[in-house]
């Protein structure tokens, strides 16, 4: 009974028994006519129908099946034409011309679950209703065959298999399921019905072929990027302007690609329309930086009106050298360097040059290297900073023969007009200004104690010119540099024990003698007024013609290089 029941289905089969064209129909298809005559066909063995696909090892069950000894179908391509989809047609459309069903192109297309139908593809049409299906590790015709609800004379009887019974299944082949469904709850194609598969319309659909691609908010590449694209993505045509158009892309919505980086099938662009949907083109920028200044000129030294945060959106409204002039989101204008932005060039070229300068600030250049910035508008003043020349500073104000001025840091001080390159009519525009520090004091006293010699000829311990004045105290009490200046010897020095030599400006020098131990400045550094230097002693160089009777400093003042008496410049 067991083998009349397989003869039987198996006649079934071969002789298209039943009508399964009509739509939604997933019984086993009809063999094409060209595959069912005797001369045709030829017979195969049966056996082993349950064969597992484990890496090419055969697993048979114990239930031996055995030939049926019917005539099969000849082995061919399951797959007998391909066909290329035409602007209009539905899949419902194309399964009726071939008389197949429409899960069947569906399945063999993977058309339905996400993949659009697009005018100009190539279909591949099965020659009966089925489905495909790739043999896994693991399977057995019998799970194939449950999964798909048919039997396994099904699968094996249908020629294009190529399967004999009792080998081992081939991993990774496609074999076609005659007549096989999907399961529910399956996902995919399983989750669709047949009339929602059949009301598929074609889609002018184009794929991405070239590298670095983006889609723009209008149709021009100076418009803004709102997505990468990659090579292979599938986009569905809306509309074209120039030759641009405007696309469709799963999760991101509408945008326009050049056609320079697409294929596009035959046909895809029938009905096409032209389209102007798209915004008007404002050229726009990213600030870079945290913190980053909006001023109100072109230049670093017009005065700052306002910041704004990395990654911040501005409008470009125009364009003066190398800056730009700028509207943020509340509709605040105001000029933003070049580089403290990201412009890409073929926005920055639409921008046009701004015409409506506000005044110009005035500004001078620095004409020689190591040019002193000061606190205030003398020499006397101590320098805060020194300039190389080419720099420029903005002025801010004067006072006689000085300008106050700003660096581009922000800081703020004074600078002689004979080292600044400045406009006449800068500088006659330029208010009077009283706002600076006093001077600080140009004479201190170098320390304090009993004043026990001065200056001028003395007697003791010989009769000798005394080239300073002496101050005797404790060992060890602090002594000050009397003026600002540089610092020209430090150390064991003739006559003076260790000591210190000081340049000044004007032509001064002081000397410090007599000192405890090493002083605590080395030669070169700039000493302020007041600074320390050392500490009080009794040393001295006899080989020098020194000599000390005790703790005390002795303080020479020199005018270019004559001794004078220091009393005339201690406050």
């Amino acid at each position: 009974m067991f083998v009349l029941a397989l003869a039987i289905a198996a006649i079934a089969i071969g002789n298209n028994v039943g009508d399964p064209h009509s739509m939604g129909m997933l019984s086993i298809g009809r063999i094409p006519s060209d595959q069912s005559s005797s001369e045709e066909l030829e017979r195969r063995p049966v056996s082993m129908l349950t064969t597992s696909a484990v890496g090419g090892r055969q697993r048979p069950r114990d239930e031996m099946i055995p030939a049926t000894g019917l005539p099969q179908p000849k082995r061919g391509p399951a797959f007998g034409v391909e066909h290329r989809v035409a602007p209009g047609e539905t899949l419902g459309d194309i399964a009726r011309r071939y008389q197949v069903s429409v899960l069947s192109i569906a399945s063999s297309n993977n058309l339905g679950d996400g993949q659009p139908l697009a005018i100009g593809q190539l279909l591949r049409i099965p020659r009966i209703s089925g489905v495909p299906h790739v043999i896994q590790e693991g399977e057995t015709l019998e799970s194939i065959a449950s999964h798909y609800n048919v039997s396994l004379a099904a699968i094996v009887g249908y020629g294009p298999n190529d399967l004999v019974a009792g080998d081992p299944l081939p991993v990774g082949q496609e074999i076609f399921i005659p007549g096989g469904t999907l399961p529910i709850g399956s996902g995919g194609l399983s989750t669709r019905s047949e009339q929602e598969l059949a009301a598929i319309k074609a889609e002018p659909i184009a794929t991405v072929i070239a590298p670095d691609v983006q889609i723009h908010e209008g149709p021009s590449s100076i418009y803004e990027p709102i997505a990468d694209l990659l090579p292979g993505d599938q986009l569905r045509l809306t509309g074209y302007f120039g030759d641009w158009f405007k696309v469709e892309l799963s999760g991101l919505g509408m945008g326009w690609v050049s056609a320079q980086a697409l294929n596009i099938p035959p046909g895809a662009l029938v009905n096409l329309p032209e389209t102007n949907d798209f915004p008007a083109f404002v050229p726009t920028a990213t600030v870079r930086d945290d913190g980053t200044n909006i001023r109100l000129g072109p230049d670093i030294f017009y005065d700052s009106i306002g910041a704004l945060s990395a990654g911040a959106r501005v409008r470009l409204v125009g364009h003066y050298n190398n800056w730009f002039k700028i509207e943020y989101a509340d509709g605040t204008q105001g000029w933003m360097a070049n580089e403290v932005l990201n412009v890409r060039p073929e926005v920055a070229a639409t921008v046009p040059e701004a015409t409506d300068l506000p005044p110009p600030v005035p500004v001078a250049t620095v004409l020689n290297d190591e040019s002193n910035v000061r606190e205030g508008p003398a020499t006397i003043y101590d320098s805060i900073a020194k300039l190389p020349a080419g720099t420029r500073v903005r002025l801010l104000a004067r006072h006689e023969d000085w300008f106050k001025v700003i660096q581009a840091n922000g800081e703020v001080g004074w600078m002689a007009s004979e080292i600044l390159s400045v406009p006449a009519d800068l500088a006659a525009e330029l208010p009077e200004t009283d706002d600076f520090p006093a001077p600080p004091p140009i004479w201190v006293w170098p320390t304090y104690g009993e004043f026990t010699s001065g200056f001028g000829w003395r007697r003791f311990p010989w009769r000798m010119f005394h080239d300073g004045i002496d101050i005797a105290n404790r060992q060890g009490t602090p002594i000050v540099a009397a003026r600002t200046g540089t610092v020209v010897e430090a150390g064991w020095c003739s006559g003076f024990g260790y000591c210190v030599k000081m340049a000044h400006d004007g032509g001064f020098s002081t000397i410090y003698g007599h000192m405890m131990s090493r002083p605590v400045v080395r030669v070169g550094d700039y000493v302020k007024a007041g600074q320390l230097i050392g500490y009080m002693g009794s040393t001295y160089d006899r080989a020098g013609g020194g000599y000390s009777t005790g703790p005390h400093l002795h303080f020479t003042v020199k005018l270019d290089g004559v001794p004078v008496n220091p009393l005339n410049y201690l406050p």
